[in-house]
């Protein structure tokens, strides 16, 4: 369990989630079994841009298949932006293959997933940008 430094409190991470499936939901919980979160969810991509900057979270969800603005022109601004350059970005895409991966990471994001996601994938990649 993550302790926030100067007190005793259990650390509550903030995940931003622009995929909103029961599966990812699940991974999400499964990930983080024993440490505290919050989920922010957002369905666009001007949304998340506006919900980065207000909850400041600890990590990003994002799906690549946006309405309005596309996942990949979204991680190109959060990169651009200081407030949530340093945020890291799971790409999440279900039509893509190595090009698209190739592209996601390119514009930023610290891995890619392909949908449906496997749980056990979900989790160490969760875990791994999270929990120390």
């Amino acid at each position: 369990m993550c302790v926030q430094s100067g007190t005793d409190m259990p650390r509550t991470y903030v995940i931003l989630s622009t995929d909103g499936t029961d599966a990812m939901r699940e991974a999400l919980a499964e990930a983080l079994a024993g440490v505290p979160y919050e989920l922010v969810t957002a369905a666009s991509g001007p949304e998340v841009l506006v919900r980065a900057h207000e909850a400041r979270p600890d990590l990003i969800l994002l799906d690549l298949e946006l309405p309005v603005v596309g996942g990949l022109r979204v991680l190109e601004l959060l990169g651009a932006d200081t407030g949530t350059a340093a945020i890291p970005v799971v790409a999440l895409d279900s039509a893509g293959g190595d090009a698209e991966a190739a592209r996601a990471l390119a514009a930023g994001a610290a891995f890619y997933l392909q949908k449906p996601v496997p749980a056990d994938e979900a989790r160490a990649v969760i875990r791994r940008l999270l929990v120390p």
